[in-house]
């Protein structure tokens, strides 16, 4: 570095690890170094000082274009400080206006339960995909649904799941909602939830579910944590259809049947034993069940 302060040439040549050993130090060393360890600090937490961001980004600049023909006493400090400013500006501008997206995915039979960059919780059932986006921009946690997942809420921003069949939006709760390209249904268990579906808005507080295939009400429930968090799939007035779809989710086995769209199974099934869950169902439901393989189901009725 010797008697030249670093610009954003010399910025740059940091960033890509091509300082000598003397310039590396140096740099190390310096004032602005401690600056811009801060800045990388607060971008990895996704997290600044609350302060007013077009006041920030506008005095920076200001600062920068008010540099002019400074005398040879201080043209190097200033050079430095321009050089900083620049990657101030740089940082500041990746921070407001870039978002953060992450996504999770589970296969048939796991389960997830992950932390969600904004410290809120969620678990993901069998065969799921969750995406998470967010900006300071816009000031909105958005998120996308593939599938079945449980939410404990941090209080903030507006939280929006967003769904194949309908939307979710909360600020602060814990909520369960199934987006499944066969099924959609939404519960609350703590908190409100506002959910749009087919243009329709429902507004549900703790204690309610919507179903739209049933109803275009809210139903009373008292789950206080989802059945299948703890290894069970619970049904209630459900096409059958769909439930073989689960049993196929939770098992990871392939099942071969007749139409049954139009039946409609209640009840329950336990994810730890396949045999067992054929037997109850296909009792109930008059039907009878043989394996190809370990893999392979065909159902028929009796």
């Amino acid at each position: 570095m010797s008697d030249q302060m670093p610009n954003n040439q010399f910025l740059s040549r940091w960033m890509n690890g091509e300082l000598d050993p003397e310039e590396q130090q140096q740099w190390e060393n310096s004032e602005g170094y401690q600056q811009w360890q801060k800045i990388q600090e607060a971008l990895q937490n996704r997290a600044l000082p609350s302060l007013d961001k077009e006041s920030v980004y506008s005095a920076t600049k200001t600062a920068i274009d008010n540099i002019k023909s400074p005398s040879s006493f201080v043209r190097k400090r200033i050079y430095w400080t321009s050089g900083i400013a620049a990657a101030i500006l740089l940082a500041l501008a990746f921070f407001f206006f870039s978002p953060s997206s992450q996504t999770w995915s589970t296969p048939v039979v796991e389960q997830l339960n992950i932390a969600l960059p904004d410290g809120s919780e969620a678990i993901l059932n069998a065969e799921t995909q969750l995406s998470y986006h967010s900006s300071l921009l816009n000031n909105k946690r958005v998120l996308k649904l593939d599938g079945e997942a449980f939410f404990d809420v941090k209080t903030g921003d507006p939280f929006i799941v967003n769904t194949a069949h309908g939307t979710v939006e909360v600020l602060g709760t814990r909520f369960n909602v199934k987006g499944r390209k066969e099924a959609f249904e939404v519960y609350c268990i703590e908190g409100k939830v506002a959910v749009n579906y087919r243009g329709k808005e429902y507004i549900l507080t703790a204690g309610q579910g919507i179903h739209p295939l049933d109803q275009d009400k809210p139903y009373r429930h008292t789950t206080q944590t989802p059945s299948w968090t703890q290894g069970i799939s619970l049904f209630q007035n459900t096409p059958l259809d769909q439930v073989f779809d689960e049993v196929e989710r939770q098992f990871d086995v392939n099942i071969k049947h007749p139409d049954l769209s139009n039946r409609r199974y209640s009840g329950r099934f336990s994810h730890d034993n396949l045999d067992y869950t054929l037997t109850i169902i296909c009792g109930a439901m008059n039907l009878s069940y043989n394996f190809e393989d370990e893999k392979h189901v065909i159902i028929e009725d009796k």
